[in-house]
């Protein structure tokens, strides 16, 4: 019971009335107030009732629309599987239980990368998508190990993110192909912006490559 004190955080406090930030002050105010004048008083009230009032105002909370909107998304475990944990646990555990399957869907989506090797004529393909951390340089290592050293390679980053892991990983990986005679283009980052991020120094300013951009032999130079 004492955690659902953040319910007075809540749009429970604003339709209640509350204009300013003080009225969560307050209600820490009022509590202290009681506790050390009437707690006699505040022990003779049932349990159930304070329960009672708890699932009134929460269920104020619940929007309709938003649980069918939850329906369509695919973090829709994590809102049902906290909702379970705290009707049949409690509100500590139910928590708790959403915060460990969220962080296992973001690992998930962390470590689900894309990645498309074809040949096309004298020069090979490779098409990256997802995110590039540390948990897909395996997968990453072992698909780039398919193109055959000293052919040229046109690599395609349609990725939303690129820990230094994985730029390590990408970058020994092009070094050594380069070093055996195949020139490596990569279409999304600029190879100013790659150079720059060898170097471990990143140029303040610099402009991002959107997705889908041409050939860095095409684009527009970066700023820096």
């Amino acid at each position: 019971l004492p955690v659902t004190g953040v319910i007075v955080r809540s749009s429970t406090n604003v339709n209640a009335g509350a204009k300013t930030r003080a009225s969560a002050i307050l209600h820490g105010v009022w509590i202290l107030v009681f506790v050390l004048v009437a707690a006699p008083l505040l022990e003779m009230i049932p349990l159930s009732v304070l329960a009672g009032l708890l699932v009134f105002v929460g269920m104020n909370l619940v929007s309709p629309a938003h649980i069918k909107e939850m329906l369509h998304n695919r973090e829709w475990p994590i809102y049902f599987t906290t909702l379970l944990g705290v009707v049949f646990l409690n509100l500590l555990e139910g928590v708790a239980i959403g915060v460990a399957l969220a962080v296992i869907f973001l690992l998930r989506r962390l470590a689900k990368i894309h990645i498309d090797i074809e040949e096309q004529g004298e020069k090979w393909h490779a098409r990256i998508e997802g995110s590039l951390t540390f948990l897909s340089v395996p997968t990453l290592t072992a698909k780039l190990g398919e193109i055959p050293p000293g052919v040229p390679v046109d690599i395609d980053l349609m990725v939303d993110f690129m820990d230094h892991a994985a730029f390590e990983a990408l970058h020994s990986w092009r070094v050594i192909q380069e070093k055996s005679g195949g020139k490596v283009d990569l279409d999304e980052l600029h190879e100013a912006w790659y150079e720059s991020a060898e170097g471990g120094e990143p140029k303040k300013n610099r402009s991002r490559a959107p997705l889908n951009s041409r050939r860095t032999s095409e684009a527009a130079p970066v700023e820096g």
